[in-house]
């Protein structure tokens, strides 16, 4: 299955207002990201030749999976009149897209329900996100610019990057929720962290492989339209009905029936005439976001994990301020057997609190629940003591807390086997018995200084962190022209010679459309320069609508533009330079009345006669001139 219409990540990054290191985020700051079942289908679907049958291998490598993607193709979402019972059958009937969506959303959901922003509601925001889905897949049946599984993965993804954010940095992301609307929430969070979640959600979308339409209707959001012949503005079209849609399924009845009348009218294009459709419509998507939560246990209640082990409260006292009773001690035996009750008998006259159950399938449940500081295990069964301890090291949650075995036999080849399973100290019964004091002091002052450890190493990943993000803001400061938003001169030349290596290296053609605004003077001269400045602003977001994700707008000063094709060709550059022109012509400023707006573009792509990156330019500068002297509004090719 080829990833045809699929940007690279790198094409993608090309497009943000800064050098943006996507891939530092994903490590150093634990971006949301799938994992298991979920992350092979989708590297799977990420090369060539993979198929429906690959897939559904995958898919029943995991029985949990497997029944899902089942009762997905037999639900109210997707069922026909005969149901299906082959994990084959169902990837049929929903399409890989949706299998890969729906995967991909039941391990997100799994890993993020919850988090450290005190603020963030992570049950809404998949609550808000399982809705979205909803809604376009219904919406995406009356247009058929879709398919229906691929519109819910694109509603359900269509914000990620809010989520990645919180994520990131849920001690600095609680400024931008107090934001009055999305574009000052947008504002806020590239002040606080040089990108915003509609720029991460296209990196993301892109790095998971999907559509490039996927990517592009995210970054068209604030310009999608339902009549364009682009995909993607269509998408982002819908998209934006989707959102009227799910506040519509949020509300109550009165709240509902005063949004009626506006839904309606925005849903004209896709046939809806009257009150009756509109609200079959309604109880259409409230059905489908039921049955998708259902299918995807999407949380209803909001929850937040605790910033730290309640333990960890305790990390800098001194050693010897910690009372027996704090210690919590987990006894991993038979209920019933002179060889512990000994054992029991001398942590209850030394005033230890203790649990204890047997070396089982419950014990690791239990373990879990209570979290006990030190753990002491049954060493007579050696087998089933290795896996045990093996297993408990495996986990995140039982690396820090203190094991011990306990057992009859002192070989050095017995202690060795344990040390290896994971194990800190192998105490003699019942040579070692009258030393339990000191051993579990021992043991007590190890997980201190674990815990210590452990918040010293939190401590300098998140200055590491910060250090980062301020060195993102101060680049993204440099970079970026303060009026517009797009990039600047200095970064544009600097893209340029980077782009120009490139070519130089492997042969990879760029092109390069230089833009200037028609008659800006006298704008300037009659207006003034605030309505200038707004002017300025209007026709920066028309170039910007205008480009692909792989495309990289510019100002380079004035009215003056540049916008950088990557790996395009001639004829695709003409193209793209007669769309900024329509859509500068065909969008004016809202109560605009003096002369129409319009630009003059200059093309010019690499060629081998071209001797470097400043040539490319002066040529492209030439061409854009030819325009202007010959009746402006217009693109010219330059010579190269």
């Amino acid at each position: 299955m080829p990833c045809n219409h699929r940007a690279s990540l790198a094409q993608v990054v090309h497009g943000l207002a800064m050098e943006f290191n996507f891939h530092e985020l994903k490590t150093l700051e634990k971006l949301p990201s799938p994992s298991g079942t979920a992350l092979a289908i989708i590297e799977a679907l990420q090369k060539e030749g993979t198929d429906l049958e690959d897939i559904a291998l995958l898919v029943k490598a995991d029985p949990a999976l497997s029944g899902k993607i089942i009762g997905l193709a037999n639900s109210a979402a997707f069922a026909m009149t005969r149901p299906v019972a082959s994990v084959e059958d169902a990837i049929s009937r929903v399409g890989v897209e949706a299998v890969r969506g729906f995967a991909l959303a039941l391990s997100l959901i799994d890993k993020y329900s919850s988090g450290f922003c005190e603020d963030f509601d992570y049950p809404g925001f998949w609550s808000r996100s399982v809705l979205m889905g909803a809604a376009l897949s219904c919406l995406s049946k009356r247009l058929r610019i879709i398919a229906k599984g691929e519109a819910f993965t694109l509603g359900l993804l269509s914000n990620i990057g809010q989520l990645a954010l919180v994520t990131a940095w849920p001690e600095h992301y609680g400024v931008c929720l107090n934001a009055v609307d999305i574009m000052q929430q947008k504002k806020l969070e590239l002040e606080q962290f040089a990108i915003n979640h509609q720029q991460l959600t296209v990196l993301m979308l892109t790095d998971w492989g999907l559509q490039t339409a996927f990517s592009d209707a995210v970054r068209l959001l604030d310009s999608g339209d339902l009549s364009s012949s682009d995909r993607g503005e269509k998408l982002a079209a819908l998209i934006g009905l989707a959102d009227h849609w799910s506040r519509y399924a949020e509300a109550d009845a009165s709240g509902r029936l005063r949004q009626l009348g506006e839904l309606i009218h925005l849903c004209a294009p896709l046939g809806l005439i009257d009150e009756s459709e509109a609200q079959v419509l309604g109880e259409e998507i409230i059905e489908q976001w039921e049955c998708w939560r259902q299918l995807l246990n999407s949380p209803k209640e909001r929850r937040r994990l605790a910033k730290a082990n309640s333990n960890s409260e305790n990390a800098d006292r001194p050693i010897e301020q910690f009372s027996k009773q704090a210690v919590e001690i987990m006894l991993l035996a038979p209920s019933f057997d002179r060889y512990w009750s000994e054992v029991k008998a001398k942590l209850q006259q030394m005033h230890y609190q203790f649990s204890q159950t047997s070396l089982g399938s419950q014990a690791l449940q239990e373990f879990i629940e209570t979290r006990p500081e030190i753990v002491m295990v049954d060493g007579r069964s050696i087998a089933e003591t290795m896996r045990f301890c093996q297993l408990l090291r495996s986990l995140d949650w039982g690396r820090d807390c203190c094991l011990m075995v306990i057992s009859e036999q002192l070989s050095e080849r017995f202690t060795e086997q344990m040390i290896q399973a994971g194990v800190d100290d192998v105490l003699h019964w019942p040579g070692d018995l009258s030393r339990f004091p000191l051993r579990i002091q021992a043991g007590q002052r190890m997980m201190r200084l674990n815990q210590k450890l452990k918040q010293d190493h939190e401590a300098m990943e998140q200055a590491v962190k910060d250090l980062a993000l301020a060195n993102r803001k101060l680049v993204h400061l440099a970079h970026t022209d303060v009026l517009t938003g797009l990039p600047n001169r200095r970064y544009a030349f600097k893209r340029l010679e980077k782009a120009w290596r490139s070519f130089m290296r492997n042969g990879q053609g760029f092109c390069v459309l230089m833009i200037d605004l028609d008659n800006f003077k006298t704008v300037n001269d009659t207006l003034g320069h605030d309505v200038g400045d707004e002017v300025l602003k209007h026709f920066a977001n028309a170039i910007n609508e205008s480009v692909r994700s792989s495309d990289l707008a510019c100002r380079l000063g004035g009215e003056e533009f540049i916008v950088m094709a990557f790996d395009s060709e001639v004829e695709t550059a003409q193209v793209l330079a007669r769309r900024i022109c329509q859509r500068v012509e065909q969008k004016q400023p809202f109560g605009w009345k003096a002369a129409p707006l319009t630009a003059s573009i200059g093309v010019a792509c690499t060629a081998e006669d071209c001797r470097d990156w400043q040539q490319l330019l002066t040529m492209a500068d030439q061409a854009m001139y030819y325009v202007k002297s010959n009746g402006k509004n217009g693109v010219h090719l330059a010579n190269c």
